[in-house]
């Protein structure tokens, strides 16, 4: 018993060398990756098994502390994994192109690295709700080869301000994600409230702060934004005479207050 006690730690402590080796990683060392991905799977096959043994031979075993030693493990181990996959796309991503490039052009030498593509981010706004969702769900959502809980991962990541609290203790396990995802669907995918919102948004613009070029950009890129919103939902913005000529008259009025006092 004893001796599966210490290999059950010493399998739990297993993902250290690859901490290291993430928190140290040189662009040098991109040949290593995928033999740390096999080596990072094995390391996961050997916790899972001494893990279970001790379960079923240590009757004096703590449950909590399993469970959170498990947890800490599995979150160690994904962010791990997540990174070297990120590197292995790189690298692979740099073959591809230089591949393609060679085919066409015998003498070039130039190697390519891709840049890095941002995931989207979501504050709670719900008029960038649509720009968000369209772009999480193209880059991450519909993406087969990703699991659950890595999806699960970037939409956490994804959200800041107001949007984050919510799931704030949301557990990385795969069947959390289907529901989270839901949850943001439930809360900001509803068109007639969308609606109102863009509407409001709009209505509340705040006025020109001083008759400046910069200022007069800022609102009309921010009322085109708004307009091109409620286009999407299918509302008739052509033909909003009433609700248009009261927002400009009001607009007008604003800038020429402000233009009097300069």
């Amino acid at each position: 018993m004893v001796l599966w006690i210490r290999m059950y730690q010493d399998r739990l402590a297993g993902l250290e060398q690859f901490e290291e080796f993430v928190d140290n990683y040189k662009d040098t060392q991109q040949y290593e990756i995928s033999s740390q991905l096999t080596s990072l799977e094995e390391a996961k096959k050997e916790f899972e098994s001494a893990r279970g043994k001790l379960l079923q031979e240590y009757e004096e075993f703590d449950e909590m502390q399993f469970r959170s030693e498990r947890k800490d493990f599995q979150k160690k181990y994904h962010k791990v994994k997540d990174f070297l996959l990120e590197q292995q796309g790189n690298i692979e991503g740099v073959r591809s192109i230089a591949n393609s490039t060679m085919m066409n052009t015998s003498f070039t030498k130039t190697q390519v690295r891709l840049p890095k593509i941002e995931l989207p981010t979501f504050s709670g706004d719900s008029t960038q709700w649509m720009s968000f969702k369209d772009r999480f769900e193209s880059m991450v959502h519909e993406v087969a080869e990703l699991s659950d809980i890595m999806k699960l991962q970037y939409l956490l990541a994804s959200l800041k301000g107001d949007a984050a609290p919510q799931f704030e203790h949301v557990q990385l396990v795969e069947e959390n994600y289907s529901s989270t995802w839901q949850s943001l669907l439930d809360r900001f995918d509803d068109a007639k409230k969308l609606k109102r919102d863009y509407f409001k948004a709009l209505m509340d613009l705040q006025p020109m702060a001083a008759a400046t070029a910069e200022e007069l950009t800022r609102i009309v890129n921010e009322s085109r934004r708004l307009a091109r919103g409620m286009e999407r939902l299918k509302e008739p913005v052509a033909q909003w005479d009433t609700p248009l000529t009261r927002w400009h008259t009001k607009s007008f009025q604003k800038i020429r207050q402000t233009s009097s006092m300069t």
